[in-house]
C-alpha cells in the first residue's frame, strides 16, 4: 500500500524508458497527497504487506526505502569501472 492507495487513488503506470523521471513523477504525486492527512489519518492502522501499520509508518518506510536505493545507486556510480 502506498499513499495514493490509502486515499483510494490509482497511480499511473510508468515505463522503464526514463526511470528517474518516472520515479520523480510518482514521488511528486505521493508528496502532493501529504497535506490531506489529519492527525487521525496519520495514526490510522491498516493492513498492508508489512502487517498492520499506520500511514506515519508507511511514509517513514517510503523515506527509508528511497534512501536505500539512492545509496545503492550512488555506490554503483562512485565505484563504476
Amino acid at each position: 500500500m502506498n499513499l495514493a492507495e490509502w486515499f483510494g487513488y490509482q497511480l499511473k503506470a510508468v515505463g522503464m524508458e526514463t526511470p528517474l523521471t518516472s520515479f520523480e513523477q510518482v514521488r511528486a504525486e505521493q508528496i502532493a497527497l501529504l497535506p490531506q492527512f489529519d492527525e487521525r489519518r496519520w495514526q490510522e492502522i491498516r493492513e498492508t504487506v508489512w502487517d498492520n501499520v499506520s500511514m506515519r509508518w508507511i511514509v517513514s518506510k517510503t523515506f527509508q526505502h528511497t534512501a536505500q536505493h539512492t545509496h545503492d545507486l550512488m555506490r554503483m556510480v562512485l565505484y563504476w569501472k
